[in-house]
């Protein structure tokens, strides 16, 4: 029975767990110095793109997407991802997407560029999926 149960356990880990699936796992044991805001926020870096550049992000623990500010939001506050310093940006689709963000709703554009944890790009991936913050 226990075999059973370890087999069980194994099917459903290899549906969900990038590293037995088709979904890229990063390779790396690493420390991320995160900001605690009152046990409810917590910020950190990561670096975006060809220019390698360093925003300070939110690590949305509830959430399993991406979602920047941009450059193209007229409406966002700085500081926000300046995706025209980027060689490997790229805009996914030319329609405007609406996401549901808890209470809120988001427009903006499917896109991806690398996106690194740490400055010397080894603990990410060079071609992320994310969502760009339009308004």
């Amino acid at each position: 029975m226990l075999d059973k149960a370890r087999e069980s356990i194994e099917k459903l880990e290899s549906k969900v767990n990038p590293s037995r699936g088709s979904h890229p796992r990063v390779q790396a044991n690493a420390r991320i110095n995160l900001g605690n805001y009152l046990n409810f926020q917590y910020t950190g870096p990561l670096w975006m793109g060809s220019a390698n550049e360093n925003l300070t992000v939110i690590y949305d623990t509830g959430s399993s997407w991406l979602a920047l500010d941009m450059d193209y939001c007229a409406s966002c506050i700085q500081p926000v991802y300046n995706s025209s310093n980027s060689t490997t940006y790229r805009q996914l689709a030319t329609t405007v997407t609406t996401q549901t963000y808890g209470s809120a709703n988001l427009t903006g554009y499917n896109s991806s560029d690398s996106v690194y944890m740490d400055a010397n790009n080894t603990l990410g991936l060079a071609n992320f999926t994310f969502f760009g913050i339009l308004t």
